[in-house]
């Protein structure tokens, strides 16, 4: 292979090694903020051993489909919130502490 050729493949290589690195990183953030947009409406509990972490009923809307539905426990974490769904059935009185704090991330009107 000449000189030129050779160049010209690395630069490729490289372009291409690049270009998959950018999305691989900016894919997740892509979908965490646009492709997953649940919006807190209530907080339903809070921890009574860490006030920061709760139990949340978020809703997404699913425009003509009506809402997406979810209660879920989230956990804040240094960049991002751990969410993970949960059973409100099995809760402890002791460890966690009823709220029922209004949000309405979505703006809804009404009761």
């Amino acid at each position: 292979m000449s000189k030129r050729t050779t160049r010209a493949l690395i630069g490729s290589l490289l372009a291409l090694t690049l270009i998959i690195g950018v999305l691989c990183f900016t894919h997740p953030f892509l979908f965490w903020y646009v492709g997953s947009p649940y919006k807190t409406q209530t907080i339903l509990y809070r921890s009574a051993l860490n006030a920061k972490i709760t139990v949340e009923f978020q809703m997404q809307d699913a425009g003509a489909l009506g809402y997406n539905r979810r209660v879920v426990q989230v956990t804040p974490g240094i960049f991002f919130d751990s969410v993970e769904p949960i059973d409100t059935s099995i809760f402890h009185g002791s460890d966690w502490n009823w709220v029922n704090e209004e949000v309405n991330e979505l703006g809804l009107k009404g009761g």
